[in-house]
C-alpha cells in the first residue's frame, strides 16, 4: 500500500458538499494500516464536516479494535465487505458494536459469490450490491434469488440500495442514504 499525504488535505478546499470514498482500490482497516494514517484521515474528515466521508474494510474485526476511543463522527459512514455467508456473519458480530457507538454503517455486498443472510445485515443503514469484475471478462453475476432476497430486506427495512454498474439488475437503483436525516433504526 502507499500513503498520500499530499492528498490528505484536498478536501479543506472543496467547497460544495462531496461524497467521498476513502482509499477505494485500498483498505483503511486492513492490518497493514498503521493508526497514524488512519487517524490523520479521520482528523481531516472532522475539519470537513460538509462532506460525507466512506471508509470500507473487508477486515472488520479491525474497526473496533482502531476505533474504541473515539466519538462518532457524524459525516464518516463506516462500512463492511460481505461476498457470503461467512463473511456476512462475521461482518454482523463485529459492526453491532460500531451501530451501538452511534457510527453511521453501511455494507457492500460485492462480489456477491454466494449467498448472504439477510438477517445478517440489519446493522447496515445503506446496501450495496455488486457482481465479480475481473478484467477482460464479463462480470460474473450473482444468482437471481440471492440478489432478490437482499433486495426485499432491503425494502422492508427502508435501506436504500446502490447496484454496481457490474450488476445486470432491471430496474437498476442507484440509491443514497439521506445523509440529513439517516441514523439506525432497527429493522
Amino acid at each position: 500500500p502507499h500513503w498520500h499525504p499530499e492528498q490528505l488535505e484536498k478536501p479543506l478546499h472543496w467547497k460544495k458538499p462531496r461524497r467521498i470514498f476513502i482509499a477505494s482500490m485500498s483498505d483503511p482497516f486492513g492490518s497493514w494500516v498503521n493508526n497514524r494514517d488512519l487517524f490523520a484521515v479521520l482528523d481531516m474528515t472532522m475539519y470537513c464536516p460538509q462532506h460525507t466521508f466512506y471508509l470500507l474494510t473487508k477486515q472488520p474485526e479491525n474497526i473496533p479494535k482502531k476505533l474504541s476511543n473515539w466519538n462518532p463522527l457524524s459525516n464518516v459512514w463506516l462500512g463492511a465487505t460481505v461476498t457470503d455467508f461467512k463473511s456476512a456473519e462475521l461482518a454482523q458480530q463485529h459492526m453491532a458494536d460500531i451501530v451501538r457507538w452511534g457510527w453511521h454503517t453501511f455494507v457492500s455486498v460485492e462480489p456477491f459469490l454466494n449467498v448472504v443472510p439477510t438477517d445478517s445485515l440489519w446493522w447496515s443503514e445503506w446496501i450495496i450490491i455488486g457482481g465479480l469484475s475481473r478484467q477482460g471478462q464479463l462480470p460474473k453475476q450473482p444468482e437471481k434469488e440471492w440478489v432478490e432476497g437482499v433486495l426485499e430486506a432491503a425494502e422492508q427495512w427502508k435501506r436504500p440500495v446502490f447496484m454496481k454498474k457490474n450488476l445486470f439488475w432491471e430496474p437498476h437503483r442507484e440509491e443514497w442514504p439521506n445523509v440529513e436525516q439517516s441514523h439506525y433504526s432497527p429493522p
